[in-house]
């Protein structure tokens, strides 16, 4: 798609700051600022080569996306450990029929809560420490350091990309904001109601 608007179109688009972590770290070290609609937006600009491009790159942080985000890890954080606290209670007396537990099923299970949770994989650290005969006691934490660089590094963060050059910063921000107003639209005009009239039929 890229390649069949570069050079003939000018365009804005953004990319996924997980497929661009380099260029994240990057930014959180050379951050400016530039005032938006009365907002100071933290910002790093680049020219930078993607795809065989040349093209510039402003990545800048959103404060709403990054609010959104911290809600829901708050949310994801506390069912995990809601789920994984029942599994601690659950697993502090040995079984009293059946098969006996094992330390791999028991480790496998907190694995599946976890990956369930969609946290990051180091954010939530464990320990798991044999009780009596097939008993465990599971203490669970936050890294600190994992959840600071989520929080303070890493939300928030946007990339844009675009082949207009010669627009400021703030020009090119504003017309990333302005692809919500054009989404919009196209979904307005979907809309079948939209700008319908409502012509009440005679019965007579």
């Amino acid at each position: 798609m890229l390649e069949q608007v570069h050079g003939s179109l000018h365009f804005v688009g953004a990319l996924s700051p997980y497929q661009h972590k380099k260029l994240i770290r990057e930014a959180n070290q050379k951050l400016h600022a530039v005032e938006i609609n009365g907002e100071e937006i933290p910002y790093y600009r680049v020219r930078h080569t993607i795809w065989q491009r040349d093209l510039t790159v402003v990545v800048y942080i959103s404060e709403k996306l990054r609010e959104g985000q911290l809600r829901g890890l708050e949310q994801a954080v506390s069912k995990a450990f809601e789920q994984l606290n029942l599994l601690r209670r659950s697993i502090q007396s040995p079984t009293k029929r059946g098969k006996k537990r094992t330390r791999d099923q028991v480790e496998k299970r907190i694995s599946s809560i976890l990956l369930k949770s969609l946290l990051p994989k180091n954010l939530i650290k464990f320990t798991l420490t044999p009780l009596t005969e097939d008993a465990f006691d599971l203490d669970v934490w936050i890294d600190e350091e994992e959840y600071l660089f989520l929080t303070e590094q890493w939300f928030g963060r946007r990339i844009i990309i675009t082949s207009r050059h010669e627009w400021s910063t703030k020009q090119i921000i504003q017309a990333y904001w302005g692809q919500s107003h054009v989404e919009w639209a196209f979904k307005t005009i979907k809309n079948p109601f939209h700008l319908s009239l409502y012509s009440p039929i005679s019965l007579d």
